[in-house]
């Protein structure tokens, strides 16, 4: 789509364009954006929680036992290289996995598990 030099394509009336093309409306104040963003939350946290848990609960795990098996277990600080190793690795990937999942239910299709957690890992 290209843009004329006096239109602005940060306008937010642009999202009754993109309500004619099928997908879900766009509020344009900050308020409605958290509404709709916390609607999101609570109508698809039964499919947000097995993203995270499938990364996150073996990973910490892991962590957790390596950190109980090490020479300091009662430091607390020993746990935090390991938790920025698995951050520097995992988040991105649900992070990805999380917006492709939330895009596909705004736009009024079936959100997949393995397509939206696929999505994670190329991206």
């Amino acid at each position: 789509m290209t843009f004329s030099a006096t239109e602005n394509r940060y306008d937010s009336r642009r999202s009754e364009i993109k309500q004619a093309r099928g997908s879900s409306r766009v509020p344009s104040s900050v308020f409605g954006k958290l509404m709709q963003g916390s609607r999101l939350f609570c109508m698809n946290l039964p499919l947000i929680t097995p993203l995270i848990l499938i990364n996150w609960l073996p990973a910490h795990i892991v962590i957790d036992t390596l950190v109980a098996r090490s020479a300091e277990p009662d430091n607390p600080i020993a746990a935090m290289p390991l938790n920025f190793v698995v951050d520097a690795f995992f988040s991105p990937v649900i992070s990805g996995a999380l917006i492709s999942q939330l895009s596909e239910k705004m736009e009024g299709r079936e959100a997949r598990f393995f397509a939206a957690l696929s999505v994670g890992l190329r991206n």
